[in-house]
């Protein structure tokens, strides 16, 4: 298993505060923590810089980076890839958005799954309105509260033993979570990072995957490990779903036009 020390958080986030508070938090306690943590800002206001810098505070030897661009519209592709450049050449990047409440083991079992020639879907449990609000108001003790059914286990509850299986087993699945996913930084440099070019929501983590399947690396499904609850909001502005789904399926190629190498910090 790769070091902690070599590996890189990037949260991404914008103008949510109370979520991004709980998740920051999360990370505080964590058993094992990432070398770097790299928050990608699409433009948040001044009071996500007052939370970020206090939290930062308060974690120590880990290194802290916030990333922010002016906000014009949904840019998170833009973004994540600016926070990339705060990473370290060879680094192991676990990316989350930053509505997402990591189990207390999170960054360790990315890291136990990460293997070279594979990126890794991480668990996202989905907290209903009620639960969401519990923890937004109460905290994090709310997690453990939680009922969580027998059909969603691999999902919401950590198992060491199934955990360690799934892993064996290897299992080689198409679907991917940019709110929650694990990849080396040396894999997405080879495919010039996120495509730029992507504006609104929806089909930029897609695109990113299928780019990284076409230079060969495989996904590994993380059951039972490596998971986080997603806290409720409204259902995003789904109007750039079609000319998203366009660019992803016209843009063929392995390295996107303009990726990570065309960024100017």
């Amino acid at each position: 298993m790769i070091s902690s020390q070599q590996c890189s958080l990037i949260i991404s986030t914008y103008n949510r505060c109370d979520a991004l508070k709980r998740c920051l938090e999360s990370v505080l306690e964590q058993t094992t923590m990432p070398g770097r943590i790299i928050i990608a800002d699409d433009g948040s206001d001044s009071d996500t810089k007052t939370l970020v810098d206090y939290i930062f505070s308060l974690v120590g030897a880990t290194e802290c980076y916030h990333v922010w661009q002016k906000h014009t519209g949904f840019c998170v592709a833009l973004i994540r890839n600016k926070a990339l450049h705060k990473a370290m050449v060879g680094d192991y990047i676990i990316q989350i958005d930053g509505d997402m409440v990591l189990e207390p083991h999170f960054i360790a079992d990315h890291l136990y799954f990460a293997e070279k020639g594979f990126y890794v879907r991480g668990n996202k449990y989905l907290l209903n309105e009620s639960d969401t609000r519990n923890v937004l108001d109460k905290g994090l003790k709310e997690i453990s509260a939680l009922h969580i059914p027998f059909s969603r286990k691999p999902k919401g509850s950590r198992s060491v033993l199934m955990r360690n299986l799934f892993n064996l087993l290897r299992l080689d699945i198409k679907g991917v979570f940019g709110s929650n996913m694990g990849y080396w930084l040396s894999d997405a440099l080879t495919i010039n990072g996120y495509d730029n070019r992507f504006f609104g929501w929806g089909s930029e983590d897609d695109d990113f995957a299928d780019r990284l399947r076409m230079s060969g690396i495989r996904c590994k499904s993380a059951k039972y490990g490596a998971i986080a609850y997603h806290l409720h909001h409204p259902p995003s502005d789904r109007s750039f779903i079609e000319s998203n789904n366009n660019l992803r399926t016209e843009n063929r190629t392995l390295r996107a036009d303009s990726g990570f190498n065309e960024i100017t910090m």
